[in-house]
């Protein structure tokens, strides 16, 4: 992974500087773009968000096998959405919101597992799984800081091998272990706080790049004070993980439909995270580092089909926390499923179901 990470290091660090886009950059995105609207989102700390050094392409382990559901592409809706389906599981209405943190492997992971425990369990269990779990305890998701980035396939099979426990997103105050990190800056009325380098290790002087600053807090297997289960008594786990052959597109809708969201991460823009509405392409820029993301669904507008996609960048960027990514849209084959991962719950688990 090192020599990866140091490729794709040199690729998006410029002259010592990130890239941080500003109303010029949106203009230019917005005349050239018929598809999809950009806007500037001046209180985002993207840089710590999507910069990490350390989340390249994931690899799967060998454990995975290959999910194919041989079935004829045509039997397929032309449209699909697991919200209109599992109406009354929480979790696939839940945008997370990262924070200042490089974890989307691990966030939209969690998102992901906790929609396909609602759905096969019946609704049973209907609770958030949590990423502070994954993005601090899994002993082989990451380097050496679940915020500098790491493997979306590995925190799935975390689920299997060590199990997830509960937490919602910060400041819900629910589940075990719920997100330890604010967002910054404003968010829809709600000001939270400045997008200061507090999330910072002590030391950190200004001299350093973001990817090397954003951290996690060391593993702690306990919940929070007054949450009725031991770590160990909460633990949610799976019983089975497996990934996708590239371009399936057949196979990954059937899944989605029949099982629930799946997880990929892809090769994206700087301009994605300025996205606001529309179908998202990116057909006419150059790619600079990988971000994982949760697909629930699919659609076609005015001839142009695409992925229904939940984000972790908070519920007031894009379409309400959700984004359309066109499908194939480099002509060459849908390379947004190159690292698709699903996976099946552990029922009954715990005695609880």
């Amino acid at each position: 992974m090192t020599g990866i990470s140091s490729l794709i290091f040199a690729a998006i660090f410029v002259s010592g500087h990130c890239w941080k886009a500003t109303q010029h950059d949106v203009d230019v995105v917005n005349a050239r773009e018929t598809l999809f609207k950009s806007k500037l989102y001046p209180h985002k700390d993207f840089d710590a968000m999507t910069m990490s050094k350390d989340f390249v392409q994931p690899k799967p382990p060998k454990s995975f096998g290959k999910r194919v559901h041989a079935i004829d592409p045509n039997s397929l809706p032309k449209s699909f959405d697991s919200r209109e389906k599992w109406a009354s599981c929480k979790s696939l209405f839940n945008i997370r919101d990262q924070s200042q943190c490089g974890d989307c492997w691990a966030v939209a992971a969690a998102s992901t597992l906790s929609d396909r425990m609602c759905i096969h369990t019946n609704g049973k269990f209907n609770d958030e799984l949590s990423a502070q779990d994954i993005t601090t305890c899994c002993p082989y998701c990451f380097s050496d800081n679940g915020c500098r980035g790491g493997d979306h396939f590995s925190a799935w099979r975390y689920w299997i091998e060590y199990g997830v426990v509960t937490g919602d997103s910060y400041g819900m105050g629910t589940g075990c272990q719920p997100y330890w990190l604010a967002p910054c800056g404003q968010h829809n009325t709600t000001y939270f706080r400045d997008c200061t380098h507090s999330t910072y290790p002590p030391d950190w002087q200004g001299t350093t790049t973001p990817w090397d600053y954003p951290y996690s807090p060391a593993c702690s297997k306990q919940c929070q004070k007054g949450y009725a289960k031991t770590w160990d008594e909460d633990k949610k786990f799976g019983i089975t993980a497996y990934n996708f052959w590239p371009n399936d597109t057949t196979s990954v809708m059937y899944e989605i439909m029949n099982y629930g969201p799946v997880e990929t991460s892809f090769h994206f823009c700087h301009e994605f995270n300025n996205y606001e509405s529309g179908i998202y392409t990116q057909a006419n820029c150059v790619p600079h580092g990988w971000h994982a993301v949760k697909i629930v669904g699919w659609g076609e507008e005015n001839g142009k089909p695409y992925w229904i996609v939940a984000n972790s960048f908070g519920n007031d960027w894009g379409e309400q926390g959700f984004f359309r990514k066109l499908r194939n849209d480099c002509g060459d084959g849908d390379y947004f499923l190159d690292n698709v991962t699903g996976g099946l719950p552990r029922v009954p688990y715990n005695g609880d179901v």
